[in-house]
């Protein structure tokens, strides 16, 4: 049984699209607001990564919830991307349902359909479905026990979960439905469930503690999709049926979708709709603005659909409509599956019409009952009439979702005058019985009636009453009553009172007890709701998940905030911070020469002044212009700066003035200016406007000292030379030209081609051998200005480049565009760093350095500034999480220990090396010991005092902190390479392993080797003892861990079998487990005392070198030959950070990663010589966190994830 709701007469005509000309159209790929379904797979693209992640989940547990945004296109990557990759692997039996307002019925029914024989009546079938409903409501039955009974693998599709909390008003059936699912999801073998959700009612699921512990491993976000997969989506299923795209309407459509996973319905009935209109197999331009284009294809369809109506169906419509929409309360509003009776048989004919026309969707109930939706939840969020409706109906509709509940309640109950409304719900429905009689339907009315006929008789009865009581009242004498107290009678009663307070106060503690358990679960379940709308906001608004984030952990410390703050600070390393205070799209930003000042300005018409040194405090506010501004630009002194805009003016501002004071340029531009560029001498100024003129102003005087010949088209580019002789202009037709600003003449005039479209930026190089452009294109071109020829073009944008800027020293160039995204390039040989892919939301529309090149400003139309890290021209960015980094050894760098005491970290290297570092101070080594080979091995003795270190030369030696001196003679047994060392806990015994395929067990006190242990067939590469020091355990390239007794250093069992090298071991801190790291990309956890394998954690991407239990028990931390870090919450077999992201510092092979004794430090080291050491303190990522986001939450952001009184965030 497949959740496809659409009537079978709309899927033929998706068939064969809707073709309203002469000539047949091929048939649509494109599927209107419906969702894809299993048929549909070939034309389905764009999510192949979620559709990988989502049945990878699935088919490693039995529970999987689906989260996403309404719209992000939840059912179709189920339907038409899990389920033909499902097919692939075998023969699956596939069950999907809607929970719907009776969620035992829906699931009878999907049941029933699966159960029967495929010739049973439609009839029969619904007797069967009534008789199963029945026995899972007693609980006669139960969900896991039939499941069994069905072929395996099965899974069971939920769609549309949050019916569950939208439609069903009844906790009780609610939380049997629950149980029914999850008590099948605890104990059923290759049966899997599969819920999809909306992101915005996860909330009310993680209420219900069972649902949120059992889908705590095994939920999948589905965040927006990237612009690539935008244009998958959109060009390849035209591609299959061989119709092609105007060249540009690509990428006018991705601009016109933008980055909100809600646009995806639009989109995709835009694409319909031009597909409807395609001409000679083209889909054109033209068309699509006929059409409305993303954002008004669907409200101009909907809207002329109304208007095909006459003036009483449209006044029916409303009431249609309005019956197909739940009105929110704190969530948006939601479609609802109204039924012929709550619609009106009158209204029926109506309903079949607007389903003809794609707007509503027909079907029946697990019942048999006749029901109608809204076709798309988009309709809902876009369609201005129907929102219009809906405002002005919604305290009705609120008020008729209590009454249908009220109605349910009284129809269960046999009409029981219990469940009558009373009171002020039944004064409320009379009010509105008087009201909007016509809007109730029978049922609805007969309900209110018969509560106003109970209350009338109730009134009779009373009245009838009170009459009795004053005719016995005026009957009776009134007689006086002297009460007589006797002591012991009072005694007795005081002792009474004394027992019923002990047991009051016994009552109310254990109710208080009570309570703060209720809380403190609570809070949990909140903490780890906030945590996913964090990751949710990942993408689309960084600032806002780093908030959440930090609110998550201070709401409960749990895994998952840790895990959302990880995230939120990994997500963009090179973030150092937002700079908010515009109220409109930023249009430019610029940094004096001289680092003291930042200026940015848009369309709210003001300008905004920073010191970089300190973006946290208050900016000065410039006002003086009227309109957009579109340029800023600092003297090369940092005096002066510059501004203009839409207002036509040129404004300088005097920034040794306080404030700074404003000067309007006169004898200007008669059109909106565009640019603006400073010669770096400081003698002119030039502009440039909408009609292509530029003028140079003389800065001594700011007279207008020249107009330069007026290009075609609007200018908007400008950039002097670095000798300020040249000044380069381009914009509207692509051509740019230079003029030498002495003669005024053009330099190359014939040079310079290349440009196809429009150019946006241009810059020239510090050494002034490159100009650069970058423009509609989405391409960067670079010329040599000694010729005029193209040297290279830079391809790697997938929209308008709207920025460009050299950094002070040249090495390195930054280009931004459309997308949001930011690029780096390598001047030397103009390579492609690693990018800032999504740096923004909305298009970057302006860049700048610092005045030392170590941070890059962008301005965007999402109203914020950014600041971020400059890369180094080779390796990595300072990630957030690092508080230590340097290639602090000259060859690769192999090992790491912290001493138990947490003073010291040591690192060895193949340089014959070994440092000491001080943990507090981590400016330089504090001590070093010289060694005459290679150092793959450290490890310090339990009390700190000793330092032991293994070499290539086959040595062991032992250093003595204190003195920093050797103690003893080297230990002398090992014939090859040593490669670890571990001190047992009373610090009797060191244990070395090696390439000699030993372990040897050394006497700390006498420096005796005590014991040789062979076993391994080939290098053993890691040794450790356990906690209480009974255990040792090695592991080696044969692919064993073997386990050893210290008693005697006998074998224990059998060992822990790998099928590929073992290259690194630890113990947990209770000694129960053991986890390995091997060649096959993995690592395990192993149960000591049965040697069970407890789970696999798969992360890594290459062999991994280590792994290490945090002292505290929590974590484990790996590290491979991918230059990844990992976390792991062990216990639930997956990373710490929720999206599986490493801690990257190293540019190589990462060979070790430990923690510090107070699982607060993370000190690794790799191939690369590097000594990294990155914070792991919750605390201090939420300073990070704060620090970077740089502003609280708003009122409605407070409102969206908390509800009621706005108090403010914790940032």
């Amino acid at each position: 049984m497949a959740f496809d709701h659409r009537p079978r007469r709309v899927r033929r005509q998706f068939a064969g699209g809707w073709n309203h000309g002469q000539h047949p159209l091929p048939a649509s790929p494109y599927r209107g607001l419906y969702a894809f379904q299993e048929e549909d797979a070939p034309y389905f693209f764009g999510r192949e990564r979620a559709i990988e992640t989502l049945y990878s989940q699935l088919t490693s547990q039995p529970l999987v919830g689906l989260l996403g945004a309404s719209g992000s296109g939840k059912s179709s990557v189920v339907l038409a991307g899990l389920l033909p990759r499902l097919r692939q692997m075998g023969q699956w039996a596939i069950m999907s349902l809607r929970p719907g307002a009776r969620p035992l019925a829906s699931l009878a029914t999907a049941l029933t359909h699966q159960l029967a024989p495929a010739d049973t009546t439609a009839e029969e079938l619904l007797r069967q479905s009534k008789k199963l409903a029945e026995a899972l409501l007693a609980g006669d039955l139960l969900l896991r026990d039939i499941l069994e009974r069905l072929p395996s693998p099965l899974l069971l599709i939920l769609d549309q979960f949050e019916e569950l909390f939208t439609l069903v008003h009844d906790p009780a059936e609610r939380q049997q439905f629950l149980a029914h699912l999850l008590g099948a999801a605890s104990v059923a073998e290759k049966r899997h469930i599969l819920l999809t959700l909306r992101a915005d009612f996860l909330g009310p699921a993680l209420e219900y503690r069972p649902l949120a512990e059992a889908l705590q491993s095994g939920l999948v976000i589905l965040g927006p999709m990237s612009r690539e997969e935008l244009q998958r989506a959109i060009e390849k299923p035209a591609h299959k049926q061989r119709v092609s795209f105007e060249d540009g309407l690509v990428e006018r459509i991705l601009d016109d979708v933008g980055r909100e996973p809600g646009n995806l319905p639009l989109l995709e009935f835009a694409l319909t709709t031009l597909w409807e209109r395609q001409a000679a197999g083209q889909l054109t331009h033209a068309t699509y603005e006929a059409i409305g284009r993303v954002e008004g294809a669907l409200t101009s369809y909907a809207d002329g659909v109304l208007a095909g109506l006459n003036a009483a169906e449209q006044a029916r419509a409303r009431a249609i409509f309005t019956q197909m929409v739940r009105p929110g309360e704190g969530t948006e509003d939601t479609r609802r599956v109204a039924s012929r009776t709550e619609i009106g048989t009158e209204h029926w004919p109506l309903v079949q019409k607007l389903a003809d026309h794609r707007l509503i969707v027909t079907n029946r109930d697990p019942e048999g009952q006749e029901t109608a939706e809204v076709v798309h939840e988009a309709l809902i969020r876009t369609w201005g009439q129907l929102r219009g409706w809906m405002q002005a109906d919604r305290t009705f509709r609120a008020w008729q979702e209590r009454l249908r509940a009220a109605l349910r309640q009284w129809q269960e109950s046999g009409r029981d005058d219990g469940a009558l409304l009373r009171g002020v719900p039944l004064a409320e429905a009379e009010g509105w019985l008087a009201e909007r009689s016509a809007a109730l339907n029978t049922a609805e009315a007969q309900f209110i009636h018969a509560s106003l006929a109970a209350r009338d008789a109730e009134q009779a009865q009373r009245q009838r009453e009170q009459r009795t009581r004053e005719r016995l009242r005026l009957a009776l004498t009134l007689v006086a009553v002297v009460g007589l107290f006797v002591t012991g009678g009072l005694a007795v009663w005081a002792l009474g009172q004394r027992n019923e307070a002990l047991t009051a106060r016994a009552i109310a503690q254990e109710a208080q007890a009570t309570a703060v358990a209720e809380r403190d679960l609570l809070e949990i379940s909140f903490s780890q709701q906030l945590a996913i709308q964090s990751g949710l906001a990942l993408e689309s608004d960084l600032s806002l998940a780093l908030l959440l984030a930090v609110e998550a952990y201070q709401t409960a410390p749990t895994t998952e905030a840790q895990g959302s703050l990880l995230d939120a600070l990994l997500a963009k390393p090179a973030l150092v911070r937002y700079l908010y205070g515009h109220t409109d799209r930023v249009q430019a930003v610029a940094m004096s020469g001289d680092g003291r000042w930042l200026a940015s300005a848009g369309s709210d018409t003001t300008i905004l002044l920073r010191h970089p040194s300190d973006p946290s405090a208050p900016p000065v506010l410039l006002e003086g212009h009227t309109s957009i501004i579109n340029a800023l630009a600092f003297s090369p002194d940092g005096r002066w700066l510059v501004s203009a805009g839409n207002d036509r003016q040129v404004v300088v501002w005097d920034l040794v003035q306080e404030p700074p004071s404003p000067q309007t340029l006169a004898g200007g531009h008669t059109n909106l200016v565009l640019a603006l560029a400073y010669d770096p001498q400081g003698d002119y100024l030039a502009s440039a406007d909408g009609n292509g003129q530029v003028i140079l102003w003389e800065t001594g005087t700011w007279r207008n000292a020249a107009v330069l010949p007026a290009q075609e088209g609007s200018l908007f580019a400008l950039a002097f030379s670095p000798d300020g002789q040249q000044l380069a202009m381009a914009g509207e037709r692509g051509q740019v030209v230079v003029w030498d600003v002495a003669s005024q003449q053009a330099i190359h005039p014939t040079g310079w081609a290349g440009a196809t479209q429009a150019l946006a930026t241009l810059a020239f190089s510090p050494d002034g051998q490159w100009l650069v452009g970058g423009g509609r294109d989405n391409s960067l071109l670079v010329w040599q200005t000694t010729t005029g020829q193209l040297e290279t073009t830079l391809t790697g944008h997938a929209n308008w480049v709207t920025s460009l800027a050299f950094a002070p020293e040249g090495t390195l160039l930054a280009s931004a565009d459309r997308e949001g995204s930011i690029r780096w390039w390598r001047t030397a040989d103009w390579a492609a760093l690693e990018p800032l892919t999504t740096s923004h939301p909305a298009w970057v529309s302006s860049l700048a350095f610092g005045g030392d090149g170590a941070q890059l400003a962008s301005a965007s139309h999402d109203g914020s500034v950014v600041l971020w890290q400059t890369p180094p021209v080779r390796g990595n960015l300072v990630p957030p999480l690092i508080a230590h980094a340097q290639r602090a050894h000259t060859d690769w760098a192999l090992d790491a220990a912290y001493s138990p005491d947490g003073q010291w970290l040591a690192t060895a290297g193949r340089d014959g090396l070994v440092l000491v570092w001080a943990t507090g101070n981590w400016a330089e080594p504090v001590a070093q010991v010289a060694h005459g080979a290679a150092v793959r091995a450290v490890a310090f003795s339990p009390d700190s005092r000793l330092l032991a270190y293994g070499s290539e030369d086959g040595t062991v030696n032992l250093w003595e902190v204190a003195s920093q001196r050797p103690l003893g003679q080297p230990l002398l047994g090992h014939t090859d390479f040593v490669q670890s060392l571990a001190f047992s806990p009373d610090g009797q015994w060191l244990a070395s392993v090696g390439d000699d395929q030993s372990a040897r067990v050394w006497e700390v006190a006498t420096g005796e080797l005590r014991h040789t242990l062979l076993a391994h067939s080939g290098t053993v590469w890691d040794v450790a003892f356990s906690p209480d020091g009974a255990l040792l355990v090695t592991g080696g390239r044969d692919g064993l861990v073997i386990v050893w007794q210290t008693a005697d250093f006998s074998r224990r069992g059998e060992p822990l079998r790998h099928s590929v090298g073992v290259r690194g071991v630890s113990f947990s801190s209770d000694g129960a487990r053991v986890a390995t790291a091997s060649d096959d990309q993995l690592v395990r956890v192993w149960d000591v005392a049965t040697g069970e394998l407890e789970g696999t954690l798969a992360g890594h991407t290459a062999e991994v070198e280590s792994v290490n239990f945090s002292p505290d028990g929590r974590w484990l931390v790996s590290a491979g030959d991918d230059q990844g870090v990992l976390v792991w919450d062990w216990a639930r077999g997956r990373p710490l950070s929720q999206l599986g992201w490493p801690l990257r510092g190293h540019t190589d092979w990462v060979f070790e990663a430990v923690f510090s004794p107070a699982s607060d430090e993370i000190a690794s080291v790799g191939r690369d010589g590097q000594v990294v050491v990155w914070e792991f303190s919750a605390e201090g990522w939420v300073g990070q966190a704060c620090g970077r986001a740089n502003r609280g939450l708003n009122a409605a952001e407070w409102q969206r994830f908390f509800g009621g009184e706005f108090v403010g965030g914790r940032c």
